[in-house]
């Protein structure tokens, strides 16, 4: 099975972030899962999707006032 791996710039451009703030988040421990490949930083595509879904907020519902 093939997976793409996605350099820092390009999971940064698909997130809406700045590639530093992927580097910010790595440094403090949080952030999307990566993988190191010689050296260099990866992402797969369905981690960056899984850190989006799990950071998804719902509003309280709105409560009518009389």
């Amino acid at each position: 099975m093939y997976r793409k791996y996605l350099k820092t710039k390009d999971a940064a451009e698909l997130m809406g972030v700045h590639p530093s703030t992927l580097q910010k988040w790595r440094a403090r421990g949080c952030g999307p899962a990566f993988v190191r490949l010689g050296g260099m930083v990866r992402y797969l595509q369905e981690d960056l999707d899984a850190y989006v879904a799990a950071s998804a907020v719902r509003s309280p519902p709105i409560r009518m006032v009389r």
